[in-house]
């Protein structure tokens, strides 16, 4: 096994790992810059590997599925959609409980219209 091969096997493991919840993101943009240093070199790829790790948490999630297609292996493709959501977005649950918090106000007024305050 090349080092090539090595290091996409060990991005591919780092992608698994990250959307299984097991891993940080910024683990996954380590696993990127030692690609780039194996000598695998694409476009998103390299995006990905230029992540800082205030980044990475909000950015994996995006910028890595591009980076395994991009170096083609079909074994490593499997593994380009994470299940893991960014942070930065809730889940339909959370947005359908929200909106129900606010329709059930303690006073029976569903909204500020409801109030005539004019």
């Amino acid at each position: 096994m090349t080092s090539t091969e090595a290091a996409a096997i060990a991005l591919q493991d780092h992608a698994a790992l990250w959307s299984m919840g097991e891993i940080r993101a910024s683990d996954v943009v380590d696993a990127a810059r030692g690609a780039l240093v194996a000598g695998l070199d694409t476009p998103g790829l390299r995006i990905l590997a230029a992540c800082t790790r205030a980044e990475a948490d909000y950015d994996v999630h995006y910028l890595l599925p591009a980076a395994l297609v991009e170096l083609d292996s079909p074994s490593i493709r499997s593994a380009a959609k994470p299940v893991r959501k960014p942070p930065s977005e809730p889940s339909h649950a959370a947005c359908s409980l929200e909106s129900s918090r606010l329709g059930s106000s303690p006073s029976g007024f569903t909204s500020a219209m409801d109030m005539n305050w004019l």
